[in-house]
């Protein structure tokens, strides 16, 4: 879902790297291999590569986003249905076994609120029904599903999941609702897990259009980000130079209705706002934010969570919004 601005930049600029976007999404019967052996070294070796690559184009589109002392509406919302993993991935602050977060379930009528206010914005960004988390665990899932749905026609749906609890008629009673499932085959090695193999068929036996799920093949034990300091397998950071596009974009809600930092901040640690009792206009306009984009224009260092972060995002492709702009104080 990379945004097609940036692509372009590629193909003028660096080429020879969009061939190797291309080659590493490449997807045969729904299935894409993502598996790597990488080390600590190899990732921070390649995250700066990118940082080089990406930086004059993130510069730009963030001066986009604040041009004429105006800010966009986020284009991207993350809603922590319930706050738990069922998996041991090595990279992840909050695997089954490392995760110290107590217990919780959004109600649906705070789900709801949220969805509505969405509605109130003419909202047309994508929407995630999951952040740091497992969104089969909810035992709401399809019933918020099929609310976003009816009240978001417009929105881009989309799942992030292990697969571990999706069952070939689970996946297909959920499809109808999502513009999208990525299901991630954590493994030892590049194969498909027995299960991840039931879904593959139950995908081609019924001719599922190939943009609505990939199955990534990746490894449980891959070195990634440091996850702003999170990341169980990781000692040092690379320290980037290319702005991060997050607080311009993006916003994630905890099942109690807290607003984290951003998606990396996986324990909740820093608090942007409440939606129990403020609407996301105010959040997203409000001085916590306002404060953390006035430090990000100076760079990555100016900040805690993202001094100690090097993970790289690119815009989103799915932002043609109609939504409301405010002044960006």
């Amino acid at each position: 879902m990379i945004q097609k601005s940036y692509l372009e930049y590629l193909q003028k600029y660096y080429p020879q790297y969009l061939e190797h976007y291309y080659n590493r999404k490449i997807s045969l019967n729904y299935v894409v291999n993502e598996f790597s052996t990488s080390t600590e070294n190899d990732y921070k070796e390649y995250i700066l590569q990118k940082d080089k690559i990406c930086k004059n184009f993130l510069k730009q589109y963030i001066y986009n986003c604040t041009a004429d002392s105006q800010l966009a509406l986020f284009n991207k919302i993350e809603i922590e249905t319930i706050n738990q993993c069922n998996n041991t991935c090595s990279f992840c602050p909050v695997n089954v076994q490392k995760d110290k977060r107590v217990h919780q379930q959004m109600t649906m009528e705070l789900f709801k609120r949220i969805i509505l206010q969405l509605v109130s914005l003419n909202y047309q960004g994508t929407i995630n029904l999951f952040s740091n988390n497992e969104p089969l665990l909810d035992s709401l899932l399809l019933e918020r599903l099929k609310f976003t749905r009816k009240s978001l026609p417009n929105a881009y749906i989309f799942i992030y999941s292990n697969g571990l609890l999706m069952t070939p008629e689970k996946l297909m009673e959920l499809l109808p609702y999502v513009d999208f499932i990525h299901i991630n085959n954590y493994n030892t090695e590049p194969v498909l897990l027995p299960g991840h193999l039931k879904l593959q068929q139950i995908l081609i036996v019924n001719h599922v259009p190939k943009e609505k799920v990939e199955i990534h093949l990746r490894n449980i034990n891959e070195c990634l980000s440091s996850r702003a300091g999170n990341s169980p397998n990781r000692d040092s950071v690379a320290e980037l130079t290319s702005p991060c596009i997050l607080p311009f974009s993006q916003i994630v809600i905890r099942p109690n209705g807290q607003v984290s930092f951003c998606c990396n901040d996986a324990y909740g640690t820093y608090t942007m706002g409440d939606v129990s009792h403020e609407t996301l206009l105010n959040i997203w306009y409000g001085k916590h934010y306002n404060k953390s984009r006035e430090l990000m224009l100076k760079g990555r260092s100016f900040q805690l969570p993202c001094k100690n972060c090097d993970m790289l995002f690119m815009p989103l492709a799915y932002e043609s919004n109609q939504t409301e702009v405010k002044n960006f104080d």
